[in-house]
């Protein structure tokens, strides 16, 4: 399998860290980056163009089922991603992970060509992540 790179957006990063063994065991020659904000993540991407972009939604906010607020560090990086870079899907794959769930916000995620995953089905999410990295994985070979 050729290497590919992931960008990890999430401001919690305890939650993310046991994703490199997995994805390593997936494919070792994945180069993996973590960043903690919205920012960061744009110079990054910048800086090396992500294959598959993880982020989570609700980047330096608590919240307890809010009205989903399109300035959320992970929709905006999304939003970023489609619209500023104008990265399609076929070039940088998005999924969600994150603990928020509602049917509006999986349904704005989806809208902007991503795939909606959740900490709260860790097994879907894990099967995505795979199959996103194993269908990258042979198109960059």
């Amino acid at each position: 399998m050729k290497s590919i790179n992931i960008l990890i957006l999430d401001d919690q990063l305890q939650y993310v860290t046991w994703m490199e063994d997995f994805i390593k065991s997936i494919n070792s020659s994945i180069n993996i980056t973590f960043t903690d904000r919205f920012d960061r993540a744009v110079k990054c991407a910048v800086r090396q163009k992500p294959d598959i972009i993880i982020t989570d939604i609700c980047i330096g906010i608590v919240n307890l089922y809010p009205e989903i607020n399109k300035e959320w560090g992970g929709l905006k990086f999304i939003h970023h991603v489609r619209n500023v870079k104008n990265w399609k899907k076929e070039e940088c794959e998005i999924i969600t992970y994150t603990g928020e769930v509602s049917h509006e916000l999986i349904k704005q995620v989806e809208s902007m060509s991503a795939i909606y995953g959740s900490k709260n089905w860790m097994d879907a999410f894990k099967d995505d992540l795979k199959q996103l990295i194993i269908k990258k994985s042979k198109s960059n070979s």
